[in-house]
Parts: structure tokens; sequence; C-alpha cells
């Protein structure tokens, strides 16, 4: 398979394009360093590692209904840890894992219900964390779909029917997305998400 580099500038970056992230994530021992982690979480969500400030989530003008991949990041009120919890994480064992609580449970078996409901839409990669989520969501209406699908709608639909088994509302107002463009990007994302757990404790959403 050819590199991004090598493909023509004119051509748009698809799922189809996807190699595996192992290559991508054997460097530095097969771990993400800390400092990349927090420059991934600053660029991909629009809000910087400090947390200090809360700015626009979503990329304005842009139709979220075109096909391709999205990183989605969605965060429990206060960053609770509501999801579940670490086990592992502190010696940062490649072996960390998450036990989900029972909203954990549930919300695992609301992103895998989610293909069921949209036959144009896949979940590559997801982690449910103690207080957060983070996906990578393809989707592929095609240009004869009436009504696309909208990556906002597919998240609000997400959390109200996380909402309605649980019986209440856990999650932040909005959540973050970010546009994946190329392989690279998709890599880089996929390895992040992989992470996740064995980095828990220097991840900037952990309280």
């Amino acid at each position: 398979m050819k590199s991004p580099s090598s493909k023509k500038k004119s051509r748009r970056w698809s799922r189809g394009d996807y190699q595996s992230p192992n290559r991508y994530a054997k460097h530095n021992n097969g771990r993400l360093i800390i400092a990349q982690r927090k420059e991934i979480v600053g660029a991909i969500t629009n809000r910087p590692t400090g947390m200090q400030s809360r700015k626009r989530n979503r990329l304005e003008g842009y139709n979220y209904s075109t096909d391709g991949s999205y990183f989605i990041t969605l965060c429990v009120k206060e960053r609770k840890e509501l999801l579940g919890s670490v086990v592992g994480a502190i010696t940062n064992r490649p072996d960390a894992s998450v036990e989900l609580s029972e909203y954990g449970k549930i919300t695992d078996n609301a992103i895998n219900e989610i293909p069921a409901h949209y036959e144009n839409v896949s979940i590559d990669k997801y982690v449910i964390m103690p207080n957060h989520i983070h996906l990578i969501i393809t989707l592929c209406n095609g240009r004869l779909v009436i009504a696309p699908t909208n990556v906002s709608f597919i998240i609000q639909q997400l959390k109200r029917n996380i909402s309605k088994q649980i019986g209440l509302s856990i999650w932040q107002k909005s959540f973050h997305d970010h546009i994946i463009r190329n392989e690279a990007e998709y890599q880089l994302i996929w390895a992040y998400i992989d992470k996740n757990p064995e980095l828990w404790n220097d991840d900037v959403y952990h309280v």
C-alpha cells in the first residue's frame, strides 16, 4: 500500500485507505508518550490540556453528514467517574483495562447498537473510560441518500438512549469532535484510544 504522501492530493481520504495502527504505535517501545497524548487532546478536542476554557466544539459551516471518519469524545458531568474504574494503570501496565460499572455496561451496549440503527454508520474503535468516552465513527452515506445521517444526531440519540436506561442524564451538554483527514491521523487516534486505559493516571480527563 502506498504511503499517504504518494497519493494524489485531489483524492479524498476514506476508511478504505486505513492500515493497521500497530506499525504506528510501536514507536517509543509501543507506547504513546504523555506529551503526545496531551498534544492530541489539545488539538483534537479543541480545548487546552489544562481544561481552563470552553471553546466552540463544532467546525462552523461544516456538513457533519459528509462521508468520512470522526473522532468523538463525550464527557460525564463534572468528570465524575461513573462509568467504571481502571485496573492496572498505577504502573502504566500495557494490560490495563476498564472494569465497567452498571452505567458503563449500559453505555457499552448502546454504543454497540449504533450500527444496527444506522446501516451507513460504523464504530471503528472506542473506549469507555471512568468519566469519558472516545469513539471513531465512520459515515458512508453516499451521494444518493435522501436524508443522510448526521454525527450530531447519532451522538444525541446515543446520549438519550443511555440516559433513558439509567433514569437520568450523566453527560455534559455537548461533545467534542475532530474530523479525521488522513490515514496518519486515523492511525494516531486509533492508537490513542487503544492506549487510554494504560495511561489513565496521566490522562487530562483524570481528576
